[in-house]
């Protein structure tokens, strides 16, 4: 039953040897050629996917080290909140007023109105047929203030632009946390008016006068008793935890947060002075020079707008914080209105 024929032959070994060898090979080559490519598929299809969560990743190398996250810093505006602001108090002559109840002389008002127009880097833009603010949240917030007082926005707007003279414009920044413009008067051309919008903690320290019931000018010393009166008093307690204490939530039940508090101040310079020290002060690109401008400030009024919350967040903070992840919030907002939102979240007991 033995026979001479060879199962496995010399050159069949050779062949087959030669053939692992190669497959082995193209391994080796094919392997770290094509991972990287394909690892960034993937990550692309994770950020897509995430995209549609509302979740925006900058760096696709952020994905490569979250499989654990043990920190998160978010913001607060627009971030945990909808962004869309609206004013609900407005603090003026010694009293405080909500935003469609506003009672005190006409002539305060329409300083009010015209200083919001004058320091706004929002416009109006068509919406079917009727104009709308387009811009940041808390400018949009304060033209929707104005619309809904009877003002006419757009038309402000355009006489702005026409009629009155451009000195100084010095946009919001983080830094600064205020806005500062100056324009010619239209009906007093040899005025200046300096227009300063901003945090309340910057912007009352620069005031020596405040606009009383007349609409004429008071003493109010911000660096002083006054000032450290007025934050406390006014803006935390009148302002920021308007309309909280222990009801987070708003009629329509929004989740709220405390309001953003925000202050207007003015003062008037002589147009000749203004363009000298404009000049001497080489435009006043300096935030040193920027202080002989920024200062003995009138104040107008102070504002809180509100924020929501977004829908569903509530459940994403919890959600992390079973899976024992510390959310951290970072925002330029007063020190309060965040702490009502830590305290909504149990970030803090």
């Amino acid at each position: 039953m033995c026979s001479d024929y060879k199962l496995i032959e010399g050159p069949s070994i050779t062949r087959a040897i030669d053939l692992a060898s190669t497959a082995i090979a193209l391994l080796i080559v094919c392997i770290p050629e094509g991972m990287p490519l394909v690892i960034s598929m993937a990550m692309a299809f994770s950020v897509d996917i995430l995209k549609s969560e509302h979740l925006l990743i900058k760096r696709l190398g952020a994905l490569e080290t979250a499989g654990q996250l043990n920190e998160i810093l978010t913001g607060k505006t627009a971030t945990l909140t909808t962004g869309d602001m609206s004013v609900e108090k407005i603090h003026m002559v010694d009293n405080t007023f909500d935003a469609d109840q506003l009672s005190c002389n006409i002539e305060i008002q329409n300083m009010l109105w015209d200083c919001a127009i004058l320091n706004c880097d929002a416009h109006m833009q068509m919406a079917g047929t009727e104009y709308k603010p387009t811009g940041g949240s808390v400018e949009v917030g304060i033209l929707n203030l104005l619309l809904n007082s009877g003002v006419s926005v757009q038309e402000k707007l355009i006489e702005r632009e026409r009629d009155h003279i451009l000195q100084l414009w010095i946009p919001f920044s983080s830094d600064r946390k205020r806005m500062t413009v100056a324009y010619t008067l239209k009906d007093s051309p040899d005025t200046v008016r300096l227009v300063v919008k901003g945090a309340p903690e910057y912007i009352v320290p620069m005031c020596n006068s405040k606009l009383d019931s007349f609409a004429q000018m008071a003493d109010f010393q911000g660096q002083s008793h006054d000032g450290t009166q007025y934050l406390d008093h006014v803006i935390e307690q009148q302002l920021i935890m308007a309309g909280n204490g222990n009801n987070l939530d708003n009629d329509d039940g929004e989740l709220l947060t405390g309001l953003k508090a925000i202050t207007i101040a003015y003062r008037d310079f002589n147009r000749d002075e203004f363009e000298q020290m404009k000049i001497q002060m080489q435009n006043f690109e300096s935030e040193e020079s920027r202080k002989h401008i920024e200062n003995s400030l009138t104040m107008i009024a102070s504002l809180g707008l509100s924020d929501p919350l977004r829908e569903g967040i509530e459940n994403a903070i919890e959600q992390l914080s079973e899976g024992k992840t510390n959310v951290r919030i970072v925002s330029g907002d007063h020190k309060s209105s965040v702490m009502v939102t830590c305290f909504k979240f149990a970030f803090i007991d």
